[in-house]
């Protein structure tokens, strides 16, 4: 069974300014309130482009009370507009992906979250989504993407 979480929203800036905020995964704690940390899973530094396929990374996150760890790997990448990765968390998978289309005078950024697993996990997981407000911070998250996007040169 799948549940998805899809938000979009208009961001006043070109694609290139969203995609080097989307792809600079270190510096994610900076502008993200929810992201505690951002670690390549292999301890190397990555200079530019992080997002590279295969490529592992270490994120954690606050969620209410909790701050898990969730192992993502990056399995979908098409550079400049689109992204994904994926993590598997007590017995779901989930894969987020990030979208930037062309719109006029700038452009929309959408994040599109599924999440994956046996059909009674997943309406706990609900539960869970709907008490921890994860669609709120999906779209506090990319509201803080677009703003740093718009402070770019």
């Amino acid at each position: 069974m799948d549940y998805r979480i899809e938000v979009a929203l208009y961001v006043d800036a070109s694609r290139r300014q969203v995609w080097d905020v989307l792809q600079d995964l270190p510096a994610w704690p900076e502008w993200d309130p929810y992201i505690v940390d951002m670690v390549r899973d292999d301890g190397r530094a990555s200079v530019g482009q992080h997002w590279l396929p295969g490529t592992r990374w270490n994120e954690r996150v606050r969620r209410g009370p909790f701050a898990p760890r969730f192992r993502l790997t990056t399995t979908g990448l098409t550079p400049g507009r689109y992204v994904e990765w994926t993590a598997r968390y007590l017995f779901v998978t989930g894969i987020h992906g990030w979208s930037i289309a062309d719109a006029p005078a700038g452009v929309t950024l959408r994040s599109i979250e599924t999440f994956r697993g046996w059909a009674p996990l997943i309406w706990s997981a609900r539960i869970g989504f709907s008490l921890f407000r994860v669609r709120r911070m999906t779209e506090v998250h990319l509201g803080a993407m677009a703003r740093r996007a718009e402070q770019l040169p």
